[in-house]
């Protein structure tokens, strides 16, 4: 008997699945953008349920704190890049699927070209920027695509952009505030929690593929998982224009003070042509800094004429969080100074 019916057996033989819907999945070509807490759960499922052809995109370096719900990694991937990393692992749980890696972050410039041999996109991002980029790039080549976020004990889960159904502009026209905008390096989150959303992920991308009924098209599923209550909201779509063209998504997120470093980066900057600024805790920065000034965040506006006006002034913290706040509003009360932040974890420094 072949190998690979054996595998996929007790899928094949549900009701309304069988031979077909399994080809379906053999042919499919996903595109999966973040291979973390809900993009590796997510990829392992649809490997294991023989999806073909998998392209992953992550340009992050795993971390000690990705651990705990990123399962797709172990302490000896830590400093390793994610889509790399995720590729190995992946490999052994269907052989005869197709891996390709994209070790970058995914964005306008690139966006059409790594996602056009692919024909569903599944949001594994944590970040507004992707979320609007993936909605956009969804409408432009007309491909579905199957959105999750995740806050703390809540999540949203929905399916974009399929047979003629709404897209997530269309219940989400705007982004919200960036200080509206809880990451779980700030806001914390539960492995598990993450685990069960990248589930119904890759449910309901299966459905897509194999054109069962009932996915979330048209729906905005909502989670509570300290009660394990759950609701569906229905979504109208928009009247609005269509989208035709990618856009600087950073920009339009208010994303445009970040800075994105390595640490050999961030080394072989010239010293002089910037400023370099700790705006954590005394006792966060005697365990661990990478140089620079330190004024915490209540400190800044106090000390402002300390700062180099004839510099970039570039502060950090922790996550990106804390001086991702400081610099929008720094920004917006000094706007002759050059004010970024450090778009990164101390992790990847030490």
């Amino acid at each position: 008997m072949d190998q690979n019916f054996l595998q996929f057996s007790r899928q094949i033989i549900l009701p309304g699945f069988g031979i077909e819907a399994q080809q379906k999945l053999k042919n499919a070509k996903v595109l999966l953008i973040g291979c973390g807490g809900l993009g590796g759960p997510a990829a392992l499922y649809l490997l294991a349920a023989g999806v073909g052809h998998l392209g992953l995109v992550d340009a992050d370096q795993v971390s000690v704190s990705n651990l705990h719900r990123q399962i797709l990694f172990d302490h000896n991937d830590i400093g390793k890049n994610k889509a790399e990393a995720a590729r190995i692992r992946l490999s052994h749980i269907y052989p005869d699927a197709t891996l390709d890696v994209y070790p970058v972050r995914l964005n306008a410039k690139n966006a059409q070209e790594i996602s056009q041999n692919y024909n569903y996109f599944l949001d594994g991002s944590d970040n507004f920027p992707t979320k609007y980029l993936l909605s956009d790039l969804a409408e432009i080549s007309n491909k579905p695509w199957v959105f999750a976020a995740v806050h703390q004990y809540e999540a949203q889960v929905s399916t974009f952009n399929y047979l003629g159904g709404p897209n997530y502009r269309d219940i989400f026209p705007e982004p919200p505030l960036p200080d509206q905008a809880p990451d779980c390096s700030t806001a914390g989150v539960l492995g598990p929690v993450v685990g069960m959303v990248a589930s119904i992920q890759a449910l309901e991308l299966i459905k897509v593929i194999c054109g069962l009924e009932k996915t979330l098209s048209g729906y905005l599923l909502l989670l509570e998982f300290t009660s394990y209550n759950q609701r569906k909201i229905k979504i109208q779509k928009a009247e609005r224009p269509n989208i035709k063209a990618l856009i600087d998504y950073d920009e339009f997120c208010g994303n445009n003070l970040s800075l994105s470093f390595s640490k050999d980066a961030l080394e072989a900057l010239d010293d002089d042509s910037y400023q370099l600024i700790d705006i954590r805790t005394l006792a966060e920065r005697e365990n661990f800094n990478i140089g620079g000034l330190h004024l915490e965040s209540e400190e800044l506006q106090e000390n402002i004429k300390s700062l180099n006006s004839q510099k970039l002034i570039l502060l950090y913290c922790a996550t990106g969080k804390r001086s991702k706040i400081a610099a929008e509003s720094l920004s917006k009360i000094y706007p002759y100074l050059n004010i970024k932040y450090l778009n990164a974890t101390l992790e990847q420094f030490y």
